[in-house]
């Protein structure tokens, strides 16, 4: 990693109010270099959420990769014929989507950050999304689960007029279907 490439995963691990500050004096420092910088985006709500996900609770981060490459490889050993245990890798994934989403609200609330159901939702798509081509920990924007993972989440979403919107499991909206196991909702 060079110098350059330090200081600027340095930026995305701030809280967002500082981005932009930080950004400007290192576009600043950096003279002629500094123009690359500049061009840097602030990372929305929900980016920065993951960001921090990988910056400061890097073995969920790390689980949920591993349980995304454990579910893609299971999928495709039943597409190409071959035996999978798509349940089992889908249900590991889905615990790894829980915890890190548990992680992110607790970064999130520690760092005096508030996260809007909307906000919620995109990090549980920008979640379901990973692993990227992006560098880790240095997201601007969330990120839209690509092909029939996004079809099967669209497809899935009924509206309930006893409960309001809920997906086909019964789930509300606003991070992924999960909840604090034995835990109240302290949002």
């Amino acid at each position: 990693m060079s110098k350059m490439d330090g200081h600027v995963a340095a930026l995305y691990r701030l809280l967002p109010g500082e981005f932009t500050a930080a950004r400007n004096a290192l576009a600043k420092q950096m003279g002629a270099a500094g123009a690359e910088v500049r061009t840097l985006e602030k990372p929305q709500a929900a980016a920065w959420a993951v960001n921090q996900l990988y910056w400061q609770r890097r073995p969920a981060y790390d689980a949920l990769i591993k349980a995304a490459g454990v579910m893609r490889q299971a999928h495709a050993q039943m597409l190409s014929g071959r035996k999978a245990d798509v349940a089992q890798a889908e249900a590991a994934h889905r615990d790894a989507m829980c915890a890190a989403t548990l992680a992110i609200r607790e970064v999130a609330q520690a760092a005096g950050e508030s996260l809007s159901g909307g906000t919620l939702e995109a990090i549980a798509d920008t979640l379901r999304s990973l692993p990227t081509d992006d560098p880790p920990g240095q997201l601007a924007r969330p990120l839209k689960p690509l092909g029939w993972r996004r079809s099967e989440q669209l497809m899935s979403r009924v509206q309930s007029p006893e409960s309001g919107s809920q997906d086909s499991r019964g789930e509300e909206g606003g991070g992924g279907g999960c909840r604090a196991r034995g835990r109240g909702d302290d949002e």
